[in-house]
């Protein structure tokens, strides 16, 4: 899915860097938000094709996933958390998906183009 647009913050600025670096080496244009504020108002201005934030970013990862489908109820989103258990490292959710940290870099990157790929197969929410 080269070309397309996404939005990523999180409060680890290596998880933040690494991830950048992989999605935008994928072909993928990325951007990095400082917090909830600034991702918000970011995608306010821009047509983000996802949007990738940690659970505790900012003042807290769940209450900006509520602000953002208040704003964009059909924005794709997926939450990175260090929540859950350890065998389901994937959950796919209506509008996204949950992954639990830390993950592999290259399974990461399957689940955005999935994600991504489903906007134009209509594809479901499984898990992985």
């Amino acid at each position: 899915m080269p070309g397309r647009l996404l939005i990523l913050m999180d409060d680890e600025p290596v998880t933040t860097r690494a991830l950048a670096l992989d999605l935008s080496e994928a072909g993928y244009e990325v951007e990095t938000a400082v917090d909830e504020v600034d991702a918000l108002r970011r995608f306010d201005k821009d047509p983000y094709d996802l949007v990738i934030a940690a659970e505790d970013a900012g003042s807290g990862g769940g209450g900006f996933v509520k602000n953002l489908r208040l704003a964009s109820p059909s924005a794709k989103v997926v939450v990175m958390t260090t929540r859950g258990g350890r065998r389901e490292r994937v959950r796919m959710e209506p509008g996204g998906a949950r992954v639990r940290k830390p993950f592999d870099l290259d399974e990461f990157r399957l689940l955005v183009d999935r994600l991504l790929a489903s906007e134009t197969t209509g594809e479901s929410g499984k898990t992985m």
